[in-house]
């Protein structure tokens, strides 16, 4: 079995497989198989220890399923935010990339320089934080099913109201629901 799994993989399902003996714990883990035309498969499999009346694991009931598709989804949207992440970074101004509730997922070093914080200070709810009216035109603008500029303030890392004009494009679900934001501020 273990000549088609990869290599990569091994020592990882090993591990999992005597700590689950060894606890008598179910064990869950994705490996991947190499088919003899030389690509690879993902593989998800779960099980669960039976024991013997004395306590000993005698055999694991469980199942293994293929989730190649899954796998390669999973990789996409990876590369997707990576993609994302290195556009904000290339962007010459502030941006930011926001999920649909507004929180900020990645902030630009253009921006983190300009409000005197670290890039990670900027994430979850910090950056809406920073408007000074709440973020509430945010909020508003990106309900708008095509966003208008808008002038507002953000608060620096002083607290002092620095005003910019921000715009922003909006993802949408299929269901019109909001996707994500990206927004572009301008200081004024």
């Amino acid at each position: 079995f273990y000549t088609h799994v990869h290599p990569d993989d091994i020592p990882m399902m090993q591990r999992i497989y005597e700590e689950s003996i060894r606890l008598g714990s179910p064990h869950e883990f994705h490996f991947r198989l190499i088919q003899p035309n030389g690509s690879v498969r993902w593989i998800s499999s779960r099980a669960t220890p039976v024991r013997e009346f004395d306590g000993r694991v005698i055999k694991f009931v469980g199942i293994s399923m293929e989730n190649t598709a899954q796998k390669l989804v999973e990789q996409s949207l990876r590369e997707e935010r990576a993609r994302c992440r290195a556009v904000l970074e290339l962007g010459a101004g502030c941006m930011a990339l926001l999920d649909a509730e507004l929180r900020c997922e990645s902030a630009n070093e253009a921006l983190a320089a300009w409000l005197g914080s670290p890039k990670a200070a900027l994430e979850g709810e910090a950056l809406l934080q920073r408007f000074t009216d709440g973020g509430a035109r945010l909020r508003r603008s990106a309900r708008a099913k095509s966003p208008s500029p808008f002038e507002t303030a953000l608060q620096d890392s002083r607290g002092e109201a620095l005003p910019a004009q921000v715009r922003m494009t909006a993802g949408r679900r299929d269901d019109g629901g909001l996707a994500w934001v990206v927004i572009a501020i301008q200081p004024l």
